[in-house]
């Protein structure tokens, strides 16, 4: 049997970076590039065109490949807590993927600290050239655009779920010289501070078994004759936030003894705003992540979880534009 040289999945990377015109491809540095968990194979899509003539065969004569697009998922290390430092270094590497998912990241002074705020945003206008590495065999995608959701189950690891859309731009053999990836270290959802829901009267807190927060963009390619293949990007044409909640019994905090899951079903009945507030806010002078998902309760039902009688609940984003979702990371300088 003849000696082959194979490469292996498992030795894999993904890097990408902000496109200075969109759809256009742009190298992506060695340290651009991020550990990523359960990657899916990129799946490279031909638009075939089957152009025959008739004649007496039954052959094709003539198979023409338009555009070619493709798609690539893989789950990140979401932080639940960290140093002012590694919260710097952490926006700089991310920003580029969070506004590729139609997100704003501002940051502000506040006192001493920096606070990095991430919100949807409407008018962006950015996308990512993307590489896969496997093995020294690179795939490369221009023109990506990003959905994003995040998974926040106790006991689990907190991940960020990513999906890229763009344009095949090619494969080819090339050695990679970086030596660390970047990733932060995975953290474990645990001692959550605050877990609610905010009907506008009664703030209603519950242990959350498992959080998932989906930011719905409808991600398409753009048609442009100008371009190659004729598809110029891929953008973002609609957005639908969507919490997905699995929640033990409602109190005004656990174990009071008080209970609010009849003010959740009325909430839920009479379509009344509902704010989810979620962080992981342990110590002071702590960098954490806190959520906000402002919107509608639109399904609720019973869940039996090891014999325990929870709600499963579907938070539906809405209200004022762009302001169904905010997700901060701030320092507790108390």
């Amino acid at each position: 049997m003849a000696d082959y040289k194979f490469r292996l999945w498992k030795n894999t990377v993904v890097g990408w970076t902000k496109e200075t015109t969109r759809g256009t491809a742009i190298a992506v540095a060695d340290a651009d590039f991020f550990e990523v968990a359960e990657l899916s194979p990129p799946t490279i899509n031909a638009e075939t065109i089957d152009w025959s003539t008739l004649r007496k065969t039954f052959t094709p004569d003539n198979i023409l490949v338009g555009n070619i697009t493709a798609e690539v998922s893989f789950k990140l290390a979401w932080p639940l807590t960290m140093t002012d430092a590694v919260h710097v270094e952490w926006v700089t590497q991310m920003t580029p993927l969070l506004e590729a998912a139609g997100l704003d990241v501002a940051s502000a002074t506040v006192s001493t600290t920096t606070t990095t705020v991430i919100t949807p945003d409407d008018d962006a206008d950015s996308s990512v050239s993307v590489w896969v590495n496997v093995d020294s065999y690179r795939y490369k995608l221009r023109g990506c655009t990003a959905n994003l959701s995040w998974d926040l189950n106790a006991g689990e690891v907190a991940v960020m779920n990513v999906t890229l859309s763009g344009i095949y731009d090619g494969a080819v053999v090339a050695d990679s010289t970086f030596t660390t990836p970047y990733g932060l270290t995975p953290q474990i959802v645990e001692d959550v501070e605050v877990s609610s829901l905010y009907d506008g009267t009664n703030t209603m807190i519950g242990c959350f078994n498992t959080l998932n927060v989906d930011l719905g963009n409808e991600v398409q390619p753009y048609p442009c004759a100008q371009s190659d293949k004729g598809i110029g990007f891929y953008f973002n044409s609609g957005r639908a936030v969507v919490a997905t909640i699995n929640i033990g019994g409602v109190a005004a905090a656990i174990g009071s003894g008080t209970s609010y899951d009849a003010e959740l079903d009325t909430a839920f009945v009479n379509g009344t705003s509902v704010t989810l507030n979620y962080n992981n806010k342990a110590t002071s002078d702590e960098t954490y992540v806190e959520w906000q998902v402002v919107g509608n309760l639109t399904d609720k039902g019973p869940a039996d979880v090891n014999g325990a009688h929870n709600h499963d609940l579907v938070l539906t984003g809405s209200g004022t534009a762009e302001g169904e979702l905010s997700i901060s990371v701030e320092t507790d300088s108390a």
